[in-house]
């Protein structure tokens, strides 16, 4: 997201995050926000008191309590606000998921419910490989269409740079015979981990 963000912002558009679903949460004063929302703020300099707070958290104990009554409706209001947060101002929007796609399903509010919600499009990031990365991204391609979000493409990141054209040859293949749309490969880079 930090890239995507820093590209946007280079590119003279004035930028918005949040993480609407996620497990890791921080108390900030009186803000409950996921762990990459406070890397992201600080990365970019962005003031952490005007990020929206983490609307679904994913802890164990929410996630014991409302698989048995989840609120639906009150979570994806919360989605909205969280979004109307970030977007206040802006030009965009990253909506940041949370892992996986299906990750939320158990409360009913995946990466899929998430994107409806704020009508937004989906952009799949996947890490770098041929097999196990094509076969992830075609079962999140699935998955989100099923649930009716708007998916427009992928891009493949963290590919180590002595297999780039190999790899980025062989992904958009795979990709292109599943009418999967691959906007772009992006090599491993070492600072950008840590």
């Amino acid at each position: 997201s930090i890239g995507l963000l820093h590209a946007f912002r280079k590119r003279g558009l004035s930028v918005g995050y949040t993480k609407p679903l996620g497990q890791r949460v921080q108390k900030t004063g009186e803000h409950a926000l996921h762990e990459d929302t406070l890397l992201v703020s600080r990365s970019l300099g962005m003031r952490e008191d005007q990020q929206s707070d983490l609307a679904v958290p994913l802890t164990k104990s929410k996630i014991g309590q409302d698989t048995q009554d989840a609120e639906v409706q009150e979570s994806l209001a919360g989605i909205r606000r969280s979004y109307e947060t970030a977007a206040k101002g802006r030009d965009l929007v990253v909506v940041e998921g949370a892992g996986h796609v299906a990750v939320g399903s158990c409360l009913k509010v995946s990466a899929a419910e998430a994107a409806c919600a704020v009508n937004a499009r989906v952009l799949l990031i996947s890490g770098g490989g041929i097999g196990s990365t094509i076969d992830s991204l075609s079962l999140s391609w699935d998955f989100l269409r099923y649930r009716g979000a708007d998916v427009m493409g992928v891009v493949v990141n963290k590919i180590w740079p002595q297999k780039f054209a190999h790899i980025t040859e062989a992904v958009r293949r795979g990709l292109s015979s599943l009418d999967i749309r691959c906007f772009g490969t992006v090599p491993y880079e070492e600072r950008l981990s840590q």
